[in-house]
């Protein structure tokens, strides 16, 4: 079997790591390295299954797990452990695909200012979460997390008006929040280069350049 590392940051015009890939051993050993200039969002693939990590320059992280049951078995042990169970439990707890859809399903079902309150709420949500959960002081990890937060709530705002168009059959340019629904597209919240390990920040930014620039 093999397993490999890839970066989930897709888009041309962003700088990104090249994967790696190594063959398990009879022992069921297997060991990869990258070089990285920063903190970088990844993800390792094992067959058909995969899992996020966050990887820093100069750790050693451990990942052992039993194949075919990585979600009840993955275990983490050396340099960035706590970050990466954290960050296990956090991407199921808030950004498995079956949380996306159901949360996209509410979306549908919700009027402008319910929408609002409610992605509100979730970023709230999860930010308690990271203050609660996080155990580790590790300041590059917690700002790829908030970074994960703040992105994927301005997403939410993104490609609202074009999933209620798609369910009522309008054209979304006609869809007209109100000025302070868009008051966070600052110069400074689009182009944040600190966001780029994010894979987040890069479905942000597909998303405004494909949507959003039509209502700012």
């Amino acid at each position: 079997d093999s397993i490999f590392i890839s970066s989930t940051l897709n888009m041309n015009w962003l700088q990104t790591i090249a994967g790696a890939r190594s063959v398990v051993d009879a022992s069921g050993k297997y060991s990869l390295s990258l070089n990285l200039d920063e903190g970088t969002e990844v993800a390792l693939f094992i067959g058909k299954t995969s899992c996020p990590l966050f990887l820093e320059p100069n750790q050693t992280l451990n990942v052992n797990f039993t194949d075919g049951k990585l979600d009840s078995t993955i275990k983490y042990s050396g340099n960035g452990a706590v970050e990466n169970k954290f960050l296990f439990t956090f991407d199921k707890k808030f950004e498995s695909q079956a949380v996306v859809n159901d949360i996209q399903v509410k979306m549908i079902a919700m009027s402008l200012g319910a929408f609002v309150k409610f992605n509100d709420s979730l970023r709230i949500v999860k930010q308690q979460y990271l203050k609660k959960e996080y155990k580790g002081n590790d300041a590059a990890f917690i700002q790829y997390i908030n970074n994960k937060i703040d992105y994927y709530w301005a997403n939410n705002k993104i490609i609202y008006p074009r999933v209620i168009s798609q369910v009522k059959g309008i054209d979304y340019k006609t869809i007209k929040p109100d000025s302070t629904y868009y008051s966070f597209l600052t110069p400074a919240f689009i182009q944040n280069e600190k966001a780029f390990n994010t894979s987040m920040y890069v479905s942000f930014l597909t998303n405004y350049h494909e949507i959003g620039r039509a209502h700012v």
